[in-house]
Formats: C-alpha cells, structure tokens, sequence
C-alpha cells in the first residue's frame, strides 16, 4: 500500500505540474518508526523532488530545524522562511498585533460585534502572539457563544476557552529554544570568518607547513614479534653428565 500512495504521489505530481508541493505538519515527518535512520525523511524528499522536478517546501515548528544539522546536502539545497510570532517587546509589532485583533473581530459572525481590542493584552499572553493560536481560540469561543444564543463573544467565553497558564509557559519556552536555534543558525558571522580565515591576515603557503617536521628520534623503532613455536638460537649442551 505504501508503494502505491507512492507512486500516485509521483504521478500527481507529474502530471499536475505545480509550482510548489507544501508539507503542512511537517515536524511530524520527524517522528520516524523504529528501526529507520532520520536521514531516510530528507532523502526520500529530496529524491521525490528530483523525479518530480517540483520545489518542495516543508511547513512546521521549529523542530523542523533538526534537519538542518543532518548534512551539508539538505543544507546547501535549503532556503529557510522564518515566520515569527508578534513579539510585544517591539513597539511595531504590537501596533501590528492591534491590527490582527482588530480584523479578527470584524470576522465574528454575531449579532453585536465584540470588543477584542479592549483586552488585547489578555489575547497576546494567551495565544503567545501566534495568529494560529489565536484562531484556534477565538473559533471554540465563537462555538460556546453561539451554543448560548449569547449576542457577541464576550471576555467570559474566551476565559472558558483559553490556554492555561501552565500549557502558555510550556509553550513559550519551546518557542524560545527554536528563536534561540534560528538565530545560531542564521547569526555568528564572526565565527564563521574566523574558522573561513578571514579573521586574520594571510600569510605565505611555504611558511605554512602542510604536515608537522618529524624528527629521527620521535620515531619509535619498531618491536620485532616473536615467532610462535620456533626456538631460540642457543647453545646445547653436549657430551655426558659427570656421574653422581
């Protein structure tokens, strides 16, 4: 069965022709079976991509960054989208994140509109200033208003529904572990100069010796190995014992 999805896989994609075939999930892809090496899952995409001749992109969290480090084939042939979350430490994005609130109550199907805008602090600690965590939540707690015949989406509905505090901090600290990543990954140009050589002035190759000097007396004679079952060359005794 799993040759046979393959090769509709393969057909569709040849046959179709699409500028782009998207992974969605695809951090999931790493949760590979028992008994199956990590490198089988960029392998069988990159091959997948050269039958097909179509650009994959992989959508997911940032464990996806794990391939980054399996080798340098995947990296070389990679372009990395960061995607970030609203971070309310800058002044922009939290004019930014206003808009998204503003847009999303707009999209309320309700008798009234609600009023998100006067709690978007409580929106961003909740859903991190992820726009999916977001939808997800606004969506339950349009479902629990509608199941009351309640006019509009009220703070009481998105308390009911919101992520608690404990599953947030997880979250978050998750989410931070991958900027920290993204950034290693995509930051310390200094060190890459300086391990390119760039770093310092060049000097001439004949000053640079390709292998250390070895000297005479750092060579350790070699041990000759005794020969198994042959005697040693030694002289016999020969003639009689004297008598007792």
């Amino acid at each position: 069965m799993e040759t046979e999805l393959g090769w509709a896989l393969e057909q569709a994609l040849k046959q179709r022709k699409p500028k782009i075939f998207f992974i969605d999930e695809a951090h999931h892809l790493l949760a590979v079976a028992s008994g199956r090496k990590l490198t089988d899952v960029p392998e069988a995409i990159k091959s997948l991509a050269n039958i097909t001749h179509v650009l994959h992109g992989l959508i997911g969290t940032y464990d996806l960054l794990t391939l980054h480090d399996i080798g340098d084939q995947l990296s070389r042939r990679s372009i990395y989208i960061h995607l970030p979350r609203y971070n309310a430490e800058f002044q922009e994005d939290r004019e930014i994140w206003h808009s998204v609130i503003w847009n999303f109550q707009r999209q309320i199907p309700t008798r009234e509109p609600p009023d998100f805008l006067s709690h978007w602090e409580y929106l961003y600690s909740r859903s991190l200033g992820c726009v999916g965590i977001l939808k997800n939540w606004s969506r339950n707690a349009l479902g629990e208003a509608l199941n009351e015949n309640a006019s509009t989406v009220t703070l009481k509905h998105l308390e009911n529904r919101a992520l608690s505090v404990g599953q947030c901090r997880n979250i978050l600290k998750h989410i931070k572990q991958g900027e920290a990543r993204y950034a290693e990954i995509e930051g310390k140009k200094e060190e890459l100069y300086q391990e390119l050589g760039l770093s310092r002035p060049p000097i001439s190759r004949q000053n640079y010796p390709l292998q250390p000097e070895i000297k005479p007396q750092d060579i350790e004679p070699k041990k000759r190995r005794k020969s198994i079952g042959i005697r040693k060359p030694v002289r016999d005794s020969i003639g009689k014992e004297n008598a007792v």
